[in-house]
């Protein structure tokens, strides 16, 4: 999902878990980015008006995380509190949860996720799990080092739904503009060596150069087969890039 504004660009990808615990982690991600997107607004507003004086920055990026978090969290609630669990879903989450708290029901949302904001003064990436981002300058692309959750390895991740979710958050920031970043699910990555997912993306930034509604059909062609052939696993990408 993406989002322009004046001076500021948003890209956000939110991936469910496939694991039967997390029966509704496709709301989940659908809550995330919707809500996300209507907070980092909310946010950019106050932040347009301090970036010229000498703020923590990180702080700054660990507060719209809590605010995300709390966000999420009162809207799964609240989704929760007015479909109930259905027969189906009361016996799965009897098979894998103990607590029958209201609270805990909220991990049966849970979903990774991934935002990067562009603009002239700050660019950003927040992201919790194991969903990837890749930022790009006129010479080649990376995924940033602080984006990468050391502890997100052999199956396990973190997310929106953890008991302690803000520790589980990475961050980058820059205030030299990048000339893009795509965000995507780890299915994507996780179908390529490092080079190869490195290539797929300046492979993608040249057609979205090109052509914007032609590489937009390329992606819709392309990923289910990547998928077949790579990861078997749900695909999602988002992106913001500089025109001309």
């Amino acid at each position: 999902m993406t989002d322009s504004n004046e001076g500021y660009a948003i890209a956000v990808v939110s991936d469910g878990l496939g694991s039967s615990p997390h029966f509704r982690s496709n709301v989940g991600s659908k809550f995330a980015c919707e809500i996300s997107i209507k907070v980092v607004k909310s946010f950019f507003k106050t932040l347009q008006e301090e970036l010229e004086e000498n703020i923590d920055f990180k702080k700054m990026l660990k507060q719209l995380v809590s605010r995300i978090i709390y966000a999420w969290r009162e809207q799964v609630k609240n989704h929760l509190k007015s479909t109930g669990l259905t027969e189906d879903e009361k016996e799965i989450y009897d098979t894998h949860y103990n607590d029958k708290d209201e609270e805990y029901k909220t991990k049966i949302y849970a979903a990774t996720f991934v935002l990067a904001v562009m603009s002239e003064k700050v660019s950003f990436v927040i992201q919790t799990g194991d969903s990837p981002c890749l930022v790009f300058d006129d010479e080649a692309c990376i995924t940033p080092q602080e984006t990468i959750n050391p502890n997100c390895d052999m199956g396990f991740t973190t997310t929106l739904a953890d008991t302690e979710p803000l520790k589980g958050f990475m961050y980058y920031i820059t205030q030299d503009m990048p000339k893009a970043i795509f965000v995507c699910s780890d299915g994507i990555r996780d179908s390529y060596t490092e080079k190869g997912f490195f290539n797929f993306g300046m492979v993608l930034l040249k057609e979205f150069e090109k052509n914007h509604d032609n590489a937009l059909d390329y992606l819709k062609d392309y990923l289910p087969k990547l998928s077949e052939e790579g990861s078997a696993d749900d695909m999602s990408i988002a992106g913001i890039y500089l025109e001309g």
